[in-house]
């Protein structure tokens, strides 16, 4: 995730409470909603490969079909059904043929997630995440409406530069 909209000052790398100095940040959550979103990267899942079209392997995180230490593969390909497995409630049937061959490139697949995203609400991505085996209670309700309140004021904060002073 790059946060430098979310920490224009920087952070830590252990603690997103601190300063890169280790001083304590005045405004400790700041809301990705308010700063107009912020932009992921999916880098490195597990095999990393620099320029082959080709490769072998198969101590990948994900288990996939074409994982072998024999029978070179693309890892592309490869990139876009780990891919798809981490995004499956949404892509799963598309990103994840077992035939490599069948797999639609990163540009298309980000074409299709973009649809995706396009079709759902602003109300709708900016909710809190909950896995999918989460069932509505009264304890999500009120973590959902802290979530709302929180956002809402930070959102409605005077905008200021962070102290890195403490």
């Amino acid at each position: 995730m790059d946060g430098r909209d979310l920490f224009p000052g920087g952070w830590h790398p252990q603690d997103k409470a601190f300063a890169p100095d280790g001083s304590l940040l005045k405004n400790k959550n700041p809301s990705r909603t308010a700063v107009g979103g912020v932009r992921y990267y999916f880098i490195d899942f597990g095999i990393s490969t620099q320029n082959q079209d080709r490769t072998i392997g198969s101590l990948g995180q994900e288990p996939s079909p074409e994982l072998s230490d024999d029978v070179p593969y693309d890892p592309y390909k490869l990139d876009v059904y780990i891919l798809g497995m981490t995004y499956r409630h949404f892509l799963m049937e598309y990103m994840t043929p077992i035939d490599p061959e069948d797999r639609p490139t990163a540009a298309e697949a980000l074409q299709e997630f973009m649809l995706i995203k396009d079709g759902l609400s602003q109300n709708a991505l900016a909710q809190r995440l909950h896995s999918f085996d989460t069932q509505p209670s009264v304890s999500t309700t009120i973590k959902d409406i802290q979530y709302r309140v929180s956002d809402f004021l930070w959102t409605a904060r005077p905008k200021r530069q962070p102290s890195l002073v403490p």
